[in-house]
């Protein structure tokens, strides 16, 4: 009980090491000449987002406008594109929308 109660400030280390976890580089311009290829090929794209996309909810949104893809969130993505739109097709997994789920799993493109 004693240790519960204590106050302390915790002593973080200036550069957290992470084994087996390096930063990815930035896409470059080929990188994303390739995504827009696949994109225009696809017949049935799906946006997957998760929560990593939630600093890019607006980029996201663009993306949609311009495309018209369909996005499908994880639990951790909620929040990212407005459920209210037409083009959302609301989370997926055990819990998530059936369409959802089958959207992602016909899908050509994720």
């Amino acid at each position: 009980k004693d240790i519960q109660q204590q106050m302390t400030i915790p002593q973080w280390p200036t550069l957290p090491s992470l084994e087996g976890y390096t930063v990815p580089p930035s896409a470059t311009r080929a990188d994303m000449e390739e995504v827009a290829l696949a994109i225009r090929q696809s017949k049935k794209p799906i946006l997957y987002v998760g929560g990593g996309a939630l600093h890019a909810a607006d980029e996201i949104r663009e993306l949609v406008a311009r495309t018209g893809i369909p996005v499908a969130q994880t639990l951790m993505g909620l929040g990212t594109f407005p459920m209210t739109d037409p083009k959302s097709l609301h989370m997926l997994g055990m819990h998530g929308s059936v369409y959802a789920n089958y959207a992602v799993h016909h899908a050509d493109l994720l």
